[in-house]
């Protein structure tokens, strides 16, 4: 066998780089409001929020979800996922240089 026929090939992979949790609060009024009134607001939101974490009072206007962030990947590199074509054409991995399977 080659050293070329050993060589491990990369593929694109989808992986997640990131998570987050957002918070919604669902204020009706709040579109209406100058950015200051924004900030006023979601501050004494937050207040509350964090004593309905602490005594578990309803709060059915909180709208809590996981945000995920995802990239493509070289599956051996782990950079994000770029293809570099030489001059004859034929595809590798941009950083590093695996060719691609």
């Amino acid at each position: 066998m080659s050293e070329a026929e050993l060589k491990p090939l990369a593929a694109k992979v989808n992986k997640c780089v990131s998570v987050r949790v957002d918070c919604d609060f669902r204020l009706a009024w709040f579109e209406r409001r100058s950015i200051e009134e924004k900030v006023k607001a979601l501050e004494s939101r937050i207040k509350d929020f964090e004593y309905f974490l602490k005594d578990h009072r309803s709060q059915d206007d909180i709208n809590l979800s996981v945000i995920r962030e995802y990239e493509d990947q070289c599956s051996l590199c782990g950079d994000k996922w770029e293809i570099y074509k030489d001059e004859v054409g034929k595809p590798s991995c941009a950083s590093c240089g695996a060719d691609i399977a």
